[in-house]
């Protein structure tokens, strides 16, 4: 109950103990610093980076400004830590990850959609960064299986649904709600995420969470989500073969198998990312920043 989603005009009127934000935004970096005059000070500027940020991001401006005139900061990952304390000298001063909803994913209650079961899923914006590529060559490369990718074409980027539509077994189902998305994630057998960089990706802690084991990149956070053997494994987006060869043992895998690391898959994400997690981890930085 004490806290509030505030408005342009409540930032003008009200007065706040703690002004937090995470999208490095002119509007949010405005309502921070108008939260401080406001109060005369009082106001502590709390901003969650959740971005390993570089100069050729749209927001690089906001978010130097966000870490530059923060009181304290919040990483969402180990991550974004090393990153906003090597590439820009803020120290950062809590770890709070990202969280999922796991009453919402649930496996034990979510059906499966009209695509059926047994497909490998991907879920992201689609642009370089991300590595549609290696989605599209691991379909070329195990024409038995069926791939489906979930997100919008990123406008700034080159033509990626173009080169999708030329390979039969790589469907891509457009942006989806919180409901299909769930349906989608009943029914898969393996999750691809090969980003290169990433804050702390929620699809992957909702598809670990859901109890889909998930192959991603060693790099950036995804090693701090997937445990090799456990809820997923690392492979490199340059072992192609590394890829392919996960994508064939969880193809081929028994159910009696499948159900146990979907089970070790859905209690890692339940243990690590769960709401009531978040909030103990959020309940004590509110209260060191007030102190």
């Amino acid at each position: 109950p004490h806290m509030h989603l505030i408005s342009p005009h409540e930032v003008l009127t009200r007065r706040y103990d703690i002004v937090q934000h995470a999208s490095s935004t002119n509007r949010n970096v405005a309502a921070a610093l108008l939260g401080k005059v406001r109060s005369l000070g009082r106001c502590r500027h709390l901003f969650t980076a959740n971005l390993e940020v570089t100069p050729d991001n749209g927001h690089y401006r906001q978010f130097v400004a966000s870490l530059k005139f923060a009181d304290r900061v919040v990483a969402v990952s180990e991550a974004v830590k090393r990153s906003v304390e090597n590439d820009f000298g803020r120290k950062v001063d809590w770890i709070v990850p990202n969280g999922f909803d796991a009453e919402f994913f649930d496996p034990a209650v979510a059906v499966p959609g009209p695509e059926g079961s047994g497909y490998f899923l991907w879920v992201g914006i689609i642009e370089e960064r991300k590595r549609p590529d290696v989605l599209i060559e691991l379909a070329r490369r195990c024409p038995d299986q069926r791939f489906l990718a979930v997100g919008r074409q990123a406008e700034w980027d080159r033509d990626w649904l173009g080169e999708m539509r030329g390979v039969e077994n790589c469907v891509h189902l457009g942006a989806v709600d919180r409901k299909r998305l769930r349906e989608l994630l009943a029914g898969a057998r393996g999750f691809i995420f090969p980003s290169e960089r990433e804050g702390l990706p929620l699809s992957v802690i909702e598809a670990v969470g859901m109890g889909v084991p998930a192959v991603v990149q060693p790099k950036s956070s995804m090693p701090e989500i997937v445990e090799e053997g456990r809820n997923g494994w690392l492979r490199d987006a340059a072992d192609l073969d590394g890829w392919v060869d996960r994508v064939q043992f969880l193809a081929n895998m028994d159910d009696a198998e499948w159900k146990a690391c979907s089970a070790r898959a859905r209690e890692s994400a339940v243990g690590r990312y769960s709401w009531d997690r978040v909030a103990d981890g959020y309940r004590e930085v509110y209260e060191r920043t007030v102190e």
